[in-house]
C-alpha cells in the first residue's frame, strides 16, 4: 500500500490576509522538493500560478506548479470538480505526496459552504481513508481591522472540520502592526483546542528586508535570486518556521 498523501489548504474567506504569501514561502522551502505540488485554485487573481511560484522547476517534464478551477459558472465551488480533484488525488499514477491548495477569499468562503450544504459531516474524512489522503487546514490570520473577520473564519473551520482533521493557524505577523493583544487572543484559542501557532512574515514591518521579498514574490524568484546574502539567510531563518 501506497504512503498517505498529504493536502494542505490555505484558506481564509478576508481577502489580503496572505495566502499567496505563505504559499510563496512555502514554494521557497519546498522548491526542490520533487514529490510536492502547489495547486492554485484562486480564480480571480491566479498570482501563485502565474506569477509568485514561476521559479519552481517542473519533474520530468510534469509541472509542479498549476491552475485547477473549483468553481461553477455561479461562482460556487462544484461539487463534481472537487470531488474529481481529490479523486486525482488517490490515483496510483499520481506523483506526489504533498500537495498545496491557495484558496482564493471566494473559494475559501465557497469551501466552507460546500460542507455545510453539500456534505454529510465528516464525508470529508471517509473519503480521506478511502483514498489514503489526509487533509490539512492552514488557516492564515490578519490583524488590525481584519482580526475579527479572520478569527470568525477559524472558528467556522474549528467547528465543521475539528473533529477529524489536522487544523495549522498562522498569524502574518506584517499584519499586526502592534497588535499584541491580538496575537495573545489567537496563541490562546489555538492553546485551549491544541491547534498548531506557526506566526509567519515576521521581516519587519516596512523594512528593506520586507520589500526585498516583496519585490522577489512579485516578480517569482528564487532564494537564490535574492539580492543580498543577509536577506536570503533572514528567508531561509523565516521558512524553517513553517
Amino acid at each position: 500500500m501506497r504512503n498517505t498523501r498529504y493536502i494542505y489548504c490555505q484558506v481564509q474567506g478576508k481577502g489580503g490576509a496572505g495566502k499567496s504569501f505563505l504559499t510563496y514561502l512555502l514554494g521557497l522551502k519546498y522548491c526542490l522538493d520533487e514529490s510536492t505540488l502547489f495547486i492554485d485554485a484562486d480564480f480571480n487573481s491566479k498570482t501563485s500560478s502565474t506569477q509568485n511560484l514561476r521559479f519552481i522547476p517542473p519533474k520530468n517534464k510534469i509541472e509542479r506548479v498549476v491552475f485547477f478551477n473549483i468553481l461553477d459558472e455561479q461562482k460556487n465551488i462544484e461539487r463534481k470538480l472537487f470531488v474529481k480533484m481529490l479523486n486525482r488525488f488517490g490515483e496510483k499514477n499520481f506523483t506526489f505526496d504533498r500537495v498545496f491548495i491557495d484558496f482564493g477569499t471566494l473559494e475559501s468562503d465557497q469551501f466552507l459552504e460546500l460542507f455545510i450544504s453539500l456534505f454529510q459531516p465528516g464525508e470529508l474524512h471517509q473519503l480521506e481513508k478511502e483514498l489514503n489522503l489526509k487533509f490539512i487546514f492552514q488557516v492564515v490570520i490578519a490583524g488590525n481591522t481584519n482580526f475579527l473577520a479572520c478569527m470568525s473564519y477559524l472558528e467556522k473551520v474549528q467547528q465543521i472540520f475539528g473533529e477529524h482533521h489536522d487544523i495549522i493557524v498562522y498569524p502574518n505577523l506584517e499584519k499586526f502592526n502592534q497588535s499584541d493583544k491580538q496575537l495573545e487572543h489567537i496563541k490562546s484559542y489555538a492553546q485551549r483546542f491544541k491547534l498548531p501557532c506557526k506566526p509567519f512574515g515576521d521581516f519587519g514591518n516596512g523594512s528593506e528586508t520586507e520589500n526585498d521579498v516583496r519585490l522577489m514574490m512579485q516578480q517569482g524568484k528564487a532564494l537564490d535570486d535574492f539580492p543580498d546574502m543577509i536577506t536570503q539567510w533572514t528567508v531561509e531563518q523565516e521558512i524553517q518556521k513553517l
